[in-house]
């Protein structure tokens, strides 16, 4: 049934001034900012993006059926149609997009997953305990937004404020009892969770990337944080961190509880030994007592992203029977150093680290299964970070015998100059191998596998599809792998 409400019922609260028209009579059927989802008797929100002014597109709202506007500054549309002023649209969008949707959140139990590396496969992880444990559970994230009606590929890991909140309300409509979110530094940023009423908040890690969009590291760090800001919880722990990282231990407080390798971790993981098809170790929990996980997904960060899931569901009073059960039975997910050649005398592994961090776990994880050598594979996206393309060099240097540097998502950015910044941080050139064409990289990586060989094609993970321009061209590095064996 269609959502229906009076303008002046969803401003509640906000300071504002009429311009034309009446809040008290005007009804909104629908809320967006994006001129192109019009439908007759919508509300528009005309936002100041980083690349656009929605004010510039208030007067094709109104033509495609807006019957009110939310606005900085005057927009010159019929007098007939109710425009409200406000200081900061920003700020006001998911305000009004919860008040909507009918507050679906303050229903629903929902944890929110923030870091650099490791939220896609915690939330997953996170989801399979709750699901164990009889919750259902939804996700939403960089490789899905898991509906009732099935799997939607994401434009953005953390969905904007209005459809974020949209989809709350399907979940709540449907019986659902909590959502697993995926948190981006970019959704923090600009306020797309603002309204979330966060049940449990986690923090997986830190390292350079998005400073093409943050100040810098503070900066980041800050957006971050603000996640912590957001909790709401009557019960003992709000939130979990990371504490081998640093701006873990520095939002540790009381009501957080911590995880790690460390001695001085609440929740610890011991006893961890690497294989090249599973990885095993015990988890101990604050009470001191253990369960032992064997689980398919790889290296340490199969070991850090298992523990967070299992230290969050440990805050819930989740039984560690269950806890145990549900890890056990937890398969990779896409993308996330997923050995896609399990069968064969040499090792394809395909992940999405795209950063020098990432890319140091990952690599770290691989020479510790002791493997005859490591080729590496990587690339850099355009029209970001330029800074970081010679760090990634440096890490993937440090540990693979062969590296072929080759394209991922060049987006407006020239390929050959992407691959210039990268050699910038090269200082063993006779090992690197340039092919600017993914595909004719990827197959030459295949070809140079000897026996005991570890081959990391990094950088896309789950993606299917290359960036070049702005348009995105199907491409699939799992696919690409498969035809070369004569596989689908």
């Amino acid at each position: 049934m269609k959502v229906v409400k009076r303008l002046n019922e969803l401003l509640e609260g906000i300071e504002y001034k009429v311009l034309s028209g009446d809040p008290v009579n005007t009804l909104i059927n629908e809320v967006t900012n994006d001129s192109r989802a019009i439908t007759p008797g919508a509300l528009f929100i005309c936002i100041q993006g980083e690349k656009a002014d929605g004010h510039r597109f208030a007067g094709d709202a109104v033509q495609q059926g807006a019957k009110a506007l939310i606005v900085e500054k005057k927009v010159d549309v019929a007098e007939n149609i109710t425009q409200i002023l406000t200081a900061n649209t920003r700020s006001i969008l998911p305000v009004i997009a919860a008040r909507f949707f009918e507050e679906p959140t303050k229903h629903l139990k929902v944890a929110g997953i923030t870091g650099t590396n490791g939220k896609t496969t915690t939330a997953f992880a996170l989801q399979k305990i709750l699901q164990t444990s009889g919750v259902r559970t939804g996700l939403l994230g960089t490789i899905g937004y898991y509906l009732p009606s099935g799997c939607k590929k994401p434009f953005l890991t953390t969905p904007d404020a209005i459809e974020l909140q949209r989809y709350f309300k399907i979940f709540r409509d449907n019986g659902y009892q909590s959502v697993v979110v995926e948190v981006s530094s970019h959704s923090l940023a600009l306020m797309r969770v603002e309204s979330v009423r966060f049940d449990k908040v986690v923090f997986t890690n830190l390292s350079r990337d998005h400073l093409d969009f943050h100040k810098n590291m503070e900066d980041y760090f800050s957006a971050k944080k603000r996640l912590f800001d957001l909790v709401k919880t009557e019960n003992r722990y709000a939130g979990v961190v990371n504490n081998d990282d640093e701006y873990g231990r520095r939002l540790k407080k009381d009501g957080i509880l911590s995880y790690g390798l460390t001695e001085s971790s609440e929740v610890k993981a011991e006893n961890i030994r690497l294989g090249l098809n599973k990885t095993e170790f015990s988890i101990i929990f604050p009470d001191k007592n253990s369960i032992d996980i064997s689980t398919e997904l790889l290296g340490y960060p199969a070991v850090y992203n298992l523990l967070c899931a299992a230290s969050c569901t440990y805050t819930m009073g989740i039984n560690q029977e269950i806890i145990r059960k549900a890890l056990l039975e937890f398969e990779t997910p896409p993308g996330r150093l997923q050995n896609v050649t399990p069968q064969k005398e040499f090792s394809v592994i395909i992940d999405y680290a795209h950063t020098p961090d990432g890319l140091k776990t990952v690599l770290s994880s691989i020479k510790a299964m002791n493997p005859n050598r490591i080729i590496t594979l990587f690339g850099c996206g355009g029209d970001r970070d330029r800074g970081k393309r010679p760090l990634m060099a440096k890490e993937v240097e440090e540990y693979s015998d062969i590296i072929i540097v080759t394209s991922d998502n060049p987006r407006t950015e020239d390929p050959e100059k992407i691959i210039e910044d990268i050699f910038k941080g090269f200082t063993k050139p006779d090992i690197v191998i340039k092919i600017t064409d993914r595909r004719e990289a990827i197959n030459k990586g295949l070809q140079l596998l000897k026996k005991g060989d570890i081959f990391l094609i990094a950088g896309k993970g789950h993606e299917d599809y290359q960036i070049i321009g702005t348009e995105r061209i199907p491409f699939n590095d799992r696919e690409i792998v498969m035809q070369h064996f004569g596989r689908t």
